[in-house]
């Protein structure tokens, strides 16, 4: 949960100052979170419905913030 919120303001913080540096720790620490929703949606050892949804909704959301944290970077690369 704690990384999640870095995660989000280091995001944010990249974004408005338009770094590629930090929109790639953007883009490492979201894969990380990634990763953890998968593990609790799919290899945890009980897992409830109400969390599977969850889980699969925040992996969505973190998947499309990746693609379009990759289009940032490279934006924000070639612009430098």
């Amino acid at each position: 949960m704690i990384m999640d919120v870095i995660r989000v303001r280091i995001g944010s913080r990249a974004n408005r100052m338009r770094a590629a540096g930090s929109m790639t720790l953007f883009l490492i620490l979201s894969i990380v979170v990634l990763i953890v929703n998968v593990y609790y949606a799919q290899w945890q050892t009980y897992v409830l419905r109400i969390d599977l949804a969850m889980h699969v909704l925040s992996v969505v959301v973190v998947g499309l913030e990746i693609v379009f944290g990759l289009f940032a970077t490279i934006t924000y690369a070639t612009a430098s």
